[in-house]
C-alpha cells in the first residue's frame, strides 16, 4: 500500500491494488463518554466486498493558547485489532512489511474518516498503538520518533489547520 486518494466522502482508494476503504458506519460515543465510537469499515474491489474492520475510537478537545484543537483517535491498542488489520494484506496485494502495512493502512482508514471542510479550530486524526500490542504481533521494531514517552505509538496522522488566526 503506498498510495491512498479520496474519490468520495468517507472512503478512500489505495490506488495500486484498486481497494476502496469506505466508512460504512460510524456510531458516535454516548453523551456521558461512557462508551467510545464504533468505526466499520468495509473493503471494495469494484462492487465486491473483500473485507471489513472495526475499531473504536475517542474525542478530546485541547487548548493550545490561543487556539483550540480537536483530536480524534482510532484505537489500534489491542493486539486482536491489529491481526485483524494484518489479514488485511492479501486483499491490498501488499509486500509490505508488517508495520509499514499498519502504517499504511492506518492512514487509509483515517483518510476515509476525515470529512473535509474547514474548521474554526484545528483538528487533529490520530491511529494509535502500543509498543506492547505491536510486539504482540511479532513486530519487534519500530521507528523511534513514532513512539511518545508513555510508548504510545501514532501508525498514522492527519492534521488539519483551522481557520481561526
Amino acid at each position: 500500500m503506498t498510495s491512498i486518494s479520496q474519490q468520495e466522502p468517507r472512503s478512500a482508494i489505495e490506488n495500486e491494488s484498486g481497494v476502496r476503504i469506505l466508512l460504512s458506519r460510524l456510531q458516535g460515543a454516548l453523551p456521558d463518554g461512557g462508551d467510545p465510537a464504533e468505526y466499520q469499515y468495509v473493503f471494495l474491489r469494484g462492487s465486491e466486498r473483500v473485507g471489513f474492520l472495526g475499531l473504536r475510537g475517542g474525542k478530546d478537545r485541547f487548548q493550545f493558547e490561543p487556539r483550540r484543537e480537536w483530536a480524534y483517535s482510532l484505537d489500534m491498542t489491542r493486539e486482536v485489532t491489529l491481526k485483524s488489520m494484518l489479514k488485511q494484506k492479501p486483499v491490498f496485494m501488499s509486500a509490505d512489511g508488517d508495520f509499514e502495512f499498519l502504517c499504511s493502512l492506518a492512514y487509509g482508514l483515517l483518510f476515509s474518516a476525515n470529512e473535509g471542510g474547514s474548521s474554526h479550530d484545528d483538528v487533529r486524526h490520530l491511529a494509535i498503538t502500543t509498543l506492547n500490542a505491536i510486539s504482540g504481533v511479532g513486530i519487534l521494531s519500530v521507528p523511534p520518533e513514532v513512539v511518545s514517552p508513555n510508548g504510545t505509538v501514532v501508525l498514522a496522522e492527519i492534521f488539519i489547520p483551522g481557520t481561526a488566526n
